[in-house]
């Protein structure tokens, strides 16, 4: 009678439910395990197929504007007979940019997409659009109409619309905010209007004031009549180091609403310092072509040979995409630890930094 009285119980502990039944609650358990891991792998997949059409999207859209308007054999033309101008860097260096620029700017928007950004603040997605939009028509615009003036307003608007898209973005992910650095850093350089050295000497005849960034020694070698000189970057043993008192200098001797022409030895130096003067607020800046080694040679510094007014240098595309990076490595400290030593090395021994 006892052991019919167990077998019932045994038999009704299975059925009650107020009763735990470690077999099933071992099934239970591995079950709800199973569900999550098939729930994060569906939104995993479900978050690189999006990351994957953020990045494509835009990347596919540069490519394509690279192959129908960057071919610079057709600058202007269909034979390519117009002269680039002299502020633009090396044909390769404007592609491998633009889609570097491109994959960063995708994969900024896709991580403020992700936080849900884009919905709870529409202004983000309108100036991620512009700045596409405004990328995309820089192409055609300079390299199949040649109007690198029209260029350069449109890089100026891209300019501004990547600022908002760094202060939107930065509000959601400060992350994607970051990642729109190093696209105003290729941005800004492109804003710099430079001009050859006989409309600079026409500027300086009009009253704009002449800041020479060389250093010292350059300077005392010779120098534009009533030239002003603040070193834009010092020679050292180890290359050449950036002036920290640069800005503070320049502020000390001339406002920000001054009419300024920068020129260095052969453009390099006045062109990294035109676009800090431009960031720091001063508004009206130009940069020589060809620095003081034009201007000597365009016979403006006198009858003294010219050994004895300039140093000598010879100014090549490379050299301006070697400012381009060091630029943009200013932006990002961990890439310039690993950029800035092999590209200083060389602007030194090229003498344009």
């Amino acid at each position: 009678m006892d052991s019919q009285n167990a077998k019932q119980r045994i038999r009704d502990t299975d059925y009650d439910p107020n009763v735990s039944n470690p077999t099933k609650k071992s099934k239970d358990n591995s079950k709800t395990v199973r569900l999550k891991r098939e729930k994060r792998v569906a939104m995993a997949k479900r978050g690189i197929r999006s990351l994957a059409i953020a990045v494509a999207l835009p990347l596919s859209l540069t490519l394509s504007n690279l192959y129908f308007f960057g071919k610079t054999r057709g600058y202007g033309t269909s034979t390519g007979s117009t002269s680039m101008p002299f502020w633009f860097p090396p044909p390769w260096a404007l592609h491998v940019t633009s889609m570097t620029s491109s994959f960063l700017m995708g994969l900024s928007a896709w991580l403020v997409w992700a936080e849900g950004g884009f919905h709870r603040n529409p202004a983000a997605l309108y100036l991620y659009l512009a700045q596409l939009g405004l990328s995309l028509a820089w192409d055609p615009i300079v390299f199949r109409m040649a109007a690198p003036w029209v260029g350069l307003l449109v890089c100026l608007a891209t300019l501004g619309a990547l600022v908002g898209c760094s202060r939107q973005f930065k509000e959601v992910n400060p992350i994607a905010g970051d990642l729109v650095k190093p696209c105003l850093a290729w941005a800004s350089p492109q804003d710099v209007v430079t001009v050859d050295v006989h409309a600079a000497k026409g500027l300086i005849a009009s009253g704009h004031r002449y800041l020479d960034v060389r250093t010292a020694e350059e300077f005392n070698k010779s120098h534009v009549d009533n030239a002003l000189n603040v070193p834009f970057m010092f020679k050292t043993d180890e290359g050449r180091v950036k002036n920290p008192e640069f800005l503070s200098k320049v502020a000390s001797i001339c406002n920000k609403d001054d009419y300024l022409v920068v020129g260095c030895n052969s453009g390099g130096r006045s062109l990294r310092a035109c676009v800090d003067l431009l960031g720091a607020g001063f508004e009206h800046v130009t940069n020589m072509e060809g620095g003081y080694s034009a201007w000597v040679d365009s016979g403006f510094a006198g009858d003294k040979p010219a050994e004895e007014l300039k140093t000598f240098c010879s100014y090549l595309p490379e050299q301006y995409f070697c400012i381009l990076i060091l630029h943009i490595c200013s932006h990002c400290p961990p890439v310039v630890t690993v950029l800035a030593p092999p590209l200083n090395a060389y602007a030194f021994f090229a003498d344009i930094l």
